[in-house]
């Protein structure tokens, strides 16, 4: 995984990840963050560029997403 030296890093707190799901997060990350400052450049003072899902639905996304991940590595891996 490479990052622009400028890149400021996250840490993610949800346990061991393979380089996969960090190289994801990086590009959702650098896409949002794409967006934000375009919201920047026409917004008027005050305004919020960005509001992250509740915790529940994030929760409801992560899991999800885990299956999905699981389900496709169970299919991968049958035999043929």
């Amino acid at each position: 995984m490479t990052t622009n030296r400028a890149a400021t890093s996250c840490a993610r707190s949800a346990g061991a990840v393979s380089e996969d799901e960090l190289s994801t997060d990086i590009r959702y990350l650098k896409r949002l963050w794409k967006v934000v400052q375009g919201r920047m450049q026409t917004a008027a003072a005050r305004t919020l560029l960005h509001e992250d899902l509740a915790l529940a639905l994030r929760s409801m996304r992560d899991l999800v997403r885990r299956e999905r991940r699981e389900g496709a590595h169970r299919f991968a891996a049958r035999p043929s």
